[in-house]
């Protein structure tokens, strides 16, 4: 969902929302929130259409409510492929990308 400021991806177990990943174009952030204390992290990643990774973060290891940014300074205008998961250790329950602008 395009939230004027950059793109927000919700993501959801067992039909309830776990949390989301935010891109904030404005400021370059790339940003996770988990909401739930299910057990599940969430990870998101950006990276170039030509598939190198641009930055990365997520939720491991923190109890829930937890959110975390990770800004980088990017050439204004280029576009990316914005990853979100629902992890929970090395298993990938849900994945979704979507193509975001700096």
């Amino acid at each position: 969902m395009n939230n004027g400021g950059g793109y927000t991806v919700n993501i959801y177990a067992n039909g309830h929302k776990a949390g989301y990943a935010r891109w904030y174009r404005d400021a370059d952030a790339l940003c996770v929130n988990d909401t739930a204390g299910d057990g599940y992290w969430i990870a998101s990643s950006l990276h170039k259409l030509n598939g190198g990774l641009e930055t990365a973060i997520d939720t491991a290891g923190h109890p829930a409510p937890y959110k975390d940014c990770n800004s980088k300074s990017l050439r204004a205008g280029t576009k990316y492929n914005m990853g979100v998961a629902l992890r929970e250790g090395d298993t990938w329950y849900a994945s979704t990308r979507i193509t975001v602008t700096s």
